[in-house]
């Protein structure tokens, strides 16, 4: 029983090291964190605007054809 709570005591000690742990390196590294995000959210904008331009693309296609149609 008293093993248990020792136990106990040292795995509540763990986890608030590690806790402590992951603060520092959110202090640390959250800059950097912050940074790598906006790198993702600048990346997912251009995907999404290379998506749209090659939407623009094949929307100008489509439109030569029906005139290239209209045309004839």
């Amino acid at each position: 029983q008293t093993n248990h709570t020792g136990g106990n005591c040292s795995s509540i000690f763990i986890h608030a090291h590690s806790y402590v742990h992951v603060y520092l390196y959110m202090r640390v590294c959250g800059r950097h964190l912050r940074e790598e995000d906006t790198n993702l959210k600048m990346g997912r904008k251009q995907n999404s605007r290379r998506k749209t331009s090659e939407r623009a693309l094949a929307k100008e296609k489509d439109d030569k054809r029906t005139q290239k149609k209209i045309h004839q």
